[in-house]
């Protein structure tokens, strides 16, 4: 397995959640009870066992038992208040701009496509594709990630 990189476990963590409510000022405990309730969990070709915890983010040895999934025992572990930090460290940039743009622009998309929509009507709208979100959610997180190493290297 490789040591899997901050940046993607974050990513791979948060897959399917929207950013909005992990940006500095936002209600980030309903953020992370949000995903700490869906269980996510992931596991592919070159990649360990990764899951959501009460903790935080953690990725895991392939063949390592659920019972040994702790915190002590990954590969890579990230804690909620560290994934907060390099949000809030991602944000600068315009990054956190277009991320609220394409959230807004996603949502006023879904609004229309569901607004004459009557139930029981079959087949259900197609809404909007997230690709826009997708990509400056990464870029937000890619970013503060960076800014992370940046300080790091001052040290």
């Amino acid at each position: 397995m490789q040591q899997p990189d901050l940046a993607d476990l974050i990513i791979r963590g948060l897959s399917g959640e929207h950013l909005n409510g992990w940006l500095p000022g936002n209600d980030n405990r309903a953020a992370i009870s949000h995903v700490v309730s869906s269980k996510a969990s992931w596991s592919g070709p070159g990649m360990g066992w990764g899951e959501v915890h009460r903790d935080g983010i953690g990725e895991w040895p392939s063949g390592t038992r659920y019972g040994d999934r702790r915190r002590s025992a990954a590969a890579l572990f990230v804690p909620w208040a560290e994934v907060l930090a390099i949000i809030a460290r991602g944000c600068p940039g315009g990054h956190r701009e277009r991320y609220e743009a394409a959230f807004r622009a996603w949502g006023a998309g879904v609004a229309k496509v569901w607004e004459g929509y009557r139930p029981g009507t079959v087949p259900f709208p197609e809404t909007p594709d997230p690709g826009e979100i997708h990509r400056t959610t990464v870029a937000l997180i890619r970013h503060g990630c960076e800014q992370l190493e940046v300080q790091d290297a001052l040290w």
